[in-house]
């Protein structure tokens, strides 16, 4: 489905909404999460009407971590879905596939 939104994680700890990477302005992404791009098939959609009147009840945290500047740039895809995949795993976040 084109405007969906990640899938719903049946073993979810139900602290965690979301774990996501994205690789450059991290400003941008949530702009994209919380904006009206209905077109956007990896935004959570979070201003779409079938949450916005529930995202105030929330407390909403966002992590941001960075590789050194001399990482190398072949190895960036990897360590970040690695990362990614072991927060996933610990966090156990409501949506998202691992």
């Amino acid at each position: 489905m084109k405007n969906a939104i990640p899938p719903f994680n049946c073993e979810s700890s139900e602290n965690y909404l979301y774990v996501g990477s994205y690789r450059t302005d991290i400003n941008s992404r949530l702009k994209q999460h919380f904006g009206n791009n209905i077109n956007s098939t990896s935004a959570l959609k979070l201003t779409g009407g079938d949450i916005k009147h529930k995202i105030g009840e929330y407390n909403i945290t966002c992590h941001r971590f960075t590789l050194k500047d001399d990482f190398p740039e072949y190895a960036e895809a990897g360590y970040i879905a690695m990362i990614e995949g072991i927060l996933h795993e610990k966090l156990k976040p409501i949506l998202g596939k691992k």
